[in-house]
């Protein structure tokens, strides 16, 4: 009776995770690729938008990134920018697996040299339902 219970639930369950429809899901980020001063006060962020997800993306609303230089494992603040509502970023369009490059320049307080960065990036986005 065990095996007869446990033959059913198995099968009721793979019935549904292959009849069920799947939800496609939207993804997008922001990949830096260089970093760099334009002059003390002016940072230059390089990077590309991907699209890794499963939707169409229709445009970004919200953009932040904080740019950081990095010293023995230690981030030092470079400078952060935030763009909403920006028009050529809401006119980005994205299909599954595309990529968009894009140069943001950040203005700072302070000059800091370094030779290794990182950049955290925050966005909010538009999709194709």
């Amino acid at each position: 009776m065990k095996i007869t219970a446990y033959v059913l639930l198995t099968v009721c369950f793979a019935l549904a995770v292959c009849v069920l429809p799947v939800e496609a899901a939207p993804s997008i980020k922001f990949v830096a690729t260089d970093v760099y001063w334009s002059d003390p006060y002016r940072l230059v962020v390089e990077g590309y938008f991907l699209n890794n997800g499963s939707k169409f993306i229709t445009g970004i609303t919200h953009f932040e990134l904080t740019a950081y230089a990095v010293h023995g494992g230690q981030r030092l603040y470079l400078g952060n920018a935030v763009w909403t509502g920006y028009y050529k970023l809401e006119s980005v369009r994205l299909y599954p697996g595309e990529t968009s490059t894009w140069t943001f320049t950040v203005n700072t307080e302070r000059y800091i040299d370094f030779n290794h960065w990182e950049v955290d990036s925050y966005y909010e986005y538009h999709f194709l339902h």
